[in-house]
C-alpha cells in the first residue's frame, strides 16, 4: 500500500499513514513523522537558501566587474545588497590620509554624514571593525548601547536600529568600511553574515581597482588642463 502524508489540523504534527487490506476491511496504521518532516524541510530551505546566496553573490560580481568609477561601485551594491536583507542604510567609506571619507551613502541625514567623516574617533564600532579587520554585527539600539556607550548619542543623529559593520580588506590592507543597516532590531542569521562577508571582499577589490581609476583619470584631466 501506498503511503498518504497528512497534517494533523488540531496539532500541526505530520503523520504516515498505510492502508493496508485485511479480510474484514482495511487497517489503518499512523506514524508520527513531524522531526523527520521538519529536518526534510529545514534541509530544503538550506538548499534554497545556498542556491539564492550564490545567485545573489554572482549576480552582484557581474555588476562590479561592469562598474568603472567608485559611484558606479556604490550603485551597484545598493542596488543589489540592501533588498535582500530588508536594509534601508548604506553607507561606503574610504580610508584617505587617516581619514574617512564617505565614497557614497543612503538612507541617511547630511547631519550624520558630517559626523562621520574625518578621523574615526576611538570606541565606536568603526574603529573597532577597522583595527581588527574582522566584521561585526549589532542587533538592536540597546546593544550599541551597551558595547559602545561612550558613542551611544549619535544614535539619535543616525536614525538606524541594527548594523553590519564590514571592513573592506585588500591585500591584508584595510582601505575602507561598508556598513549596511536597518530601520527595525534584528538579528542576522549566520547565512545572512556569512554572505555580507562574501560581499565585502567582493566590494573591496571592485572599489580598489574604481579608485585606481579615479585617480588616473583626475590626473589626466589636470595634464589636459
Amino acid at each position: 500500500a501506498l503511503p498518504i502524508y497528512v497534517q494533523w489540523p488540531d496539532s500541526r504534527r505530520w503523520y504516515r499513514l498505510r492502508l493496508v487490506p485485511v479480510p474484514n476491511g482495511l487497517a489503518c496504521y499512523f506514524t508520527d513523522i513531524t522531526e523527520s518532516h521538519m529536518r526534510q524541510a529545514e534541509q530544503a530551505a538550506a538548499e534554497r537558501t545556498a542556491v539564492e546566496r550564490a545567485a545573489r553573490i554572482q549576480d552582484l560580481a557581474s555588476a562590479l566587474a561592469e562598474a568603472v568609477t567608485s559611484l558606479d561601485i556604490f550603485a551597484a551594491v545598493a542596488d543589489r545588497v540592501l533588498p535582500p536583507f530588508g536594509a534601508s542604510g548604506l553607507i561606503i567609506q574610504v580610508v584617505e590620509d587617516g581619514r574617512m571619507r564617505t565614497v557614497g551613502a543612503v538612507g541617511y541625514s547630511q547631519a550624520f554624514l558630517d559626523l562621520i567623516n574625518g578621523p574615526v574617533p576611538d570606541l565606536t564600532p568603526a574603529a573597532y571593525v577597522m583595527a581588527r579587520r574582522r566584521a561585526s554585527f549589532i542587533s538592536s539600539a540597546d546593544e550599541y548601547k551597551r558595547r559602545y556607550p561612550a558613542t551611544a548619542d549619535v544614535l539619535t543623529v543616525c536614525g538606524k536600529q541594527a548594523w553590519a559593520y564590514l571592513p573592506l580588506v585588500v591585500s591584508g590592507r584595510v582601505m575602507g568600511l561598508c556598513v549596511v543597516s536597518l530601520d527595525r532590531p534584528r538579528v542576522l542569521t549566520g547565512a545572512e553574515r556569512a554572505m555580507m562577508t562574501t560581499l565585502s571582499g567582493l566590494i573591496a577589490q571592485a572599489l580598489e581597482r574604481a579608485r585606481l581609476f579615479d585617480a588616473e583619470h583626475a590626473r589626466s584631466q589636470a595634464l589636459q588642463r
